[in-house]
């Protein structure tokens, strides 16, 4: 699942340039060709490199995000995906893609991958009805330089307007939890790693003073 790609126990060996370098080129590279298994896998081996020592700490940063990334990415397939279900569960899927994607937008990523992010957020908050968070995402665009004004972005930016920029299911989410993929509410308990970004929700399990699941070099505190 996406959330047990999040785990670096168990990671596998992929053929090709096996160094962090090629390894982190490699999961960039398979995201833009949308093989997020392929670099999910890559990204943890990455990963495993910098936990035995073998990569520098200072890219723990980014391989963490990324890999938080490529896991939101598969999640919000998961949830598109899920067939069978009422109208109330498709909504509450719509919502939770929302959720996801609009805090994706702050991850630190490279700017073609936070305007793939923005972009999906901005069409699923439409989707919803969320037209003022549309609408911030949408001037993120054009603050970032992330991308030209477009027919499309000017009709979505027209429909915000024309809908008084408000909001039907408001995004109230202060981060996206590592293990579960889903999304922490403002207000709710909220566990850290001491070493990498990592952060869980309490859903997840993971007890403050235990070794980190996903860098396994820090422990969980909150």
């Amino acid at each position: 699942s996406a959330a047990e790609g999040m785990n670096v126990d168990g990671a596998r060996q992929a053929p090709g340039g096996s160094d962090y370098s090629s390894l982190m080129n490699d999961c960039v590279r398979l995201i833009d060709q949308a093989d997020l298994q392929g670099a999910l896998m890559r990204g943890r081996e990455a990963l495993s490199l910098i936990t035995r020592g073998a990569a520098p700490r200072s890219e723990l940063a980014r391989c963490v995000f990324y890999l938080l990334f490529v896991g939101g990415l598969m999640k919000v397939l998961q949830l598109r995906g899920k067939t069978g279900v009422n109208a109330g569960d498709q909504r509450a899927h719509a919502i939770e893609i929302a959720q996801i994607t609009t805090a994706f937008t702050n991850l630190p990523l490279q700017k073609h991958h936070v305007a793939k992010i923005v972009n999906l957020a901005i069409a699923s908050n439409i989707q919803i009805g969320n037209y003022g968070t549309a609408a911030k995402g949408l001037a993120l665009l054009e603050q970032r330089k992330l991308s030209e004004v477009t027919p499309e972005i000017e009709k979505q930016f027209k429909l915000c307007k024309e809908r008084g920029m408000a909001d039907a299911a408001p995004v109230t989410v202060s981060g996206i939890c590592f293990l579960t993929l889903s999304p922490i509410r403002s207000g709710e308990r909220m566990i850290r790693c001491t070493a990498c970004p990592a952060v869980f929700c309490e859903r997840s399990k993971v007890q403050p003073g235990q070794v980190c699941p996903v860098c396994s070099l820090g422990r969980a505190s909150g």
